[in-house]
């Protein structure tokens, strides 16, 4: 977690002047036992609340600036995500709209508006002083939402409720300052007699360190805690002293032509109130810079590049300190801190990683709280998913769309575009593959596989929530048989075989110089696993009936039921190798597509070598010569394989058409010999002609 910050870099109205700023510590001691900061004791009357209100409603109606800068801002982001029925954003959204636009803005976000940092709220009180169940901010996005019927919020209303907050805090601000000065007046703290209008430096540090406390304790019952507190101020108000001393000299820095040399550098009291605006908005800046000095000290320590560190290797860091001594950070966060955060990966048990970007944004490194707002860092994938709304204008896109437009993108944390490895673009496609194996499942009459065809031809273009086509089966006959996807069996009712299918050329995303992107063979897993049990080319039926009645795959959740026809094929395939099953023999291929057919395809001849003995279940295994080899005396037809087919309608219909064309058969030969002899007789040859008058 972050512990100091280092350097500050001050942006002038019309120069920009570095100052070396001195060395800031977050925190002091340990951070083992981290816990969310108090509860703000601030009370905001509801005649402040109205007021901002209003004046914001004022503002949005005549297309006040700010409004309008703020939603033209939003708008990409807006119009990607999800609407109501209304057409108009859920709190939730409005929510996340607001904080990321705040942030990227103001450099803080705002607290009790949708998830809080800092993990408290504010309350807002009537004028009796009975609090209200309910954070401000929420109050606002409330009174804005009733003027659309309690129905969501718009872009327009969005933007008016980060605009409001914004004044919210500054004039917060402005009261607390003036609050500032007179408690200090009144308990004789300053050293000297100040007036509103010429304020020393040593004083306006006093006041924006007492404006600090005062966002959090109410002076007239913690009366003695403020005269201790402005005596020894506490680490964040000195932080801020720092903060507000720096932010003067800079001031005067830049108005050096026009301030008289010989008078002392003072300030007025609205001044103050303006150094407080900017001392809060460059505590989010300052922030930010040990928030990414961290980040990349992480990332140096990232051995695979995937965005994950070790656990142990973190915990093993030693305290990072700066050029002054000052500790920046150190990590020391336990590890069920690190997983309430999401900031833990811990798929492997036994070595638990750190996930660098969820720790970073974790709440342990937020600096510090101010009534309304506090000071985190910022989540870079905000800027990659604002360049992307941008770009797209809408809540979705194609792959082909977002492919190139996220390979080019550069963020903070890298000079270059970022590679997609191709594993990352297959899980892609294999998410559509999936969604539409489990559709073609639905459709699978007796859970065999298949699927007739006329049923699939008459399915509707799938599409998702957004209206975007995901996929649609329209696929010719012939296409089906070339690709091996097509049970013809029983020719009057065609199938669609779906392991065969989803398999298919046609699902497959796109193709490089080297590989393509296509759906992932679910029968894979399952050959993998009994090929790791096994430890060899064949196995025993006694060794696999055991291991293949246990497994289970992404289509199901329980281990599926073998036939008895099935448990007694085994043994028939083991008998054509002397006892042995291969497991990469066309007949064991064949048994695992009735044993799993919605995961293993049917393994059609798609392609031969020179010999013609070389056999693939894959179309591009085909094509790249890549294939297994199994003998002529394997490659047996469907029916062979599940014996109940031979006795079932289509066996006795085939048998039936068998004797019928026999019976034809023979009688056209018995009139064919009648014919022949009769000829005979009459002294005619074969050919119809006279024998004496030929001789």
């Amino acid at each position: 977690m972050l512990a100091t910050t280092r350097v500050v870099t001050l942006i002038g109205l019309s120069i920009t002047v570095c100052l070396a700023a001195p060395a800031l510590r977050h925190a002091r001691g340990h951070f083992d036992d981290w816990t969310p900061p108090e509860i703000s004791q601030v009370v905001v009357a509801s005649s402040l609340l109205d007021g901002v209100f209003k004046e914001g409603m004022r503002n949005a109606s005549i297309g006040e600036k700010n409004v309008f800068a703020m939603a033209a801002a939003m708008q990409g982001t807006y119009q990607a995500l999800p609407k109501n029925s209304h057409g108009l954003l859920s709190r939730s959204a409005a929510a996340y709209l607001v904080q990321k636009y705040t942030m990227k803005v103001y450099r803080y976000s705002i607290r009790g508006l949708g998830p809080d940092p800092a993990g408290a709220e504010t309350t807002a009180n009537d004028h009796s002083n009975h609090p209200q169940q309910t954070s401000v901010p929420e109050m606002l996005q409330s009174l804005l939402e009733s003027h659309n019927g309690g129905h969501g919020l718009s872009l327009h209303d969005v933007a008016s409720l980060a605009v409001m907050m914004r004044k919210l805090v500054m004039l917060l601000d402005r009261d607390l300052v003036y609050r500032a000065f007179y408690t200090l007046t009144h308990m004789n703290m300053f050293t000297e007699n100040e007036e509103l209008s010429d304020l020393s430096m040593q004083t306006v540090v006093k006041v924006i360190q007492a404006w600090d406390w005062l966002h959090w304790h109410d002076f007239d019952s913690d009366r003695d805690f403020y005269v201790d507190a402005m005596t020894v101020p506490t680490h964040v108000m000195d932080e801020f002293g720092k903060l507000a001393m720096v932010l003067m000299e800079a001031k005067f820095y830049r108005e050096r032509h026009s301030r008289n040399p010989f008078k002392a550098k003072t300030l007025s009291l609205a001044d103050t109130v303006q150094l407080a605006h900017e001392a809060t908005q460059a505590m989010g800046m300052w922030q930010d810079y040990d928030c990414k000095a961290m980040k990349r000290y992480l990332i140096k320590l990232d051995p695979d590049n995937d965005g994950r560190v070790p656990l142990d290797v973190v915990h093993n860091q030693p305290e990072i300190g700066d050029s002054h001594g000052e500790q920046v950070f150190r990590f020391s966060e336990s590890q069920d801190y690190l997983r309430s955060v999401g900031g833990l990966a811990e798929s492997n048990p036994r070595y638990p990683q750190v996930l660098i970007s969820n720790y970073v944004l974790g709440p342990a490194n937020c600096y510090t709280s101010l009534t309304f707002h506090t000071f985190c860092c910022l989540n870079e994938c905000d800027a990659v998913l604002t360049e992307v709304e941008r770009v797209v204008g809408g809540p979705s896109a194609k792959p082909d769309v977002l492919l190139p437009l996220l390979g080019n993108l550069t963020t903070p944390s890298m000079d270059e575009p970022r590679p997609f490895s191709t594993s990352l673009v297959a899980m892609w496609q294999d998410h559509d593959c999936k969604a539409m194996k489990r559709y073609l499942i639905k459709l699978d009459p007796d859970n065999d596989g298949r699927v007739p065809l006329n049923i699939v031809h008459k399915q509707p273009e799938n599409l998702d929530s957004h209206g975007e086509q995901v996929f649609r089966f329209s696929e010719s006959q012939d296409y089906l048989r070339g690709m091996g996807g097509l049970d013809e069996s029983n020719p009057n009712r065609p199938q669609v075989l779906i392991s065969n299918y989803v398999l298919g050329p046609a699902n497959c995303y796109k193709s490089l110089a080297f590989h393509t992107f296509c759906c992932l063979n679910e029968c894979d897993a399952v050959l993998t696993e009994v090929e790791r049990a096994v430890g060899g080319p064949s196995a025993k039926p006694d060794v696999l009936l055991p291991l293949l009645g246990n497994l289970t795959t992404p289509s199901m959740d329980e281990p599926r039921l073998l036939s008895e026809s099935l448990v007694a094929k085994l043994p028939s395939i083991a008998a054509h190798s002397g006892g042995m099953v291969p497991l990469h023999g066309r007949l064991f291929t064949q048994w695992l597509h009735f044993a799993f057919p919605h995961e293993c395809p049917y393994p059609h001849i798609t392609h031969k070598d020179g010999s013609g003995n070389a056999l693939t279940t894959s179309y591009f295994e085909g094509a790249a010569d890549a294939t297994a080899q199994w003998t002529d005396d394997e490659m047996l037809p469907l029916v062979e394989v599940d014996n109940d087919v031979i006795f079932g309608f289509r066996g006795i219909l085939g048998a039936a058409f068998m004797l019928l064309a026999m019976g034809a058969m023979c009688n056209q030969v018995r009139i064919l010999a009648v014919t022949l002899s009769r000829r005979l007789q009459k002294g005619k040859g074969m050919m119809g002609m006279d024998l004496e008058k030929g001789l």
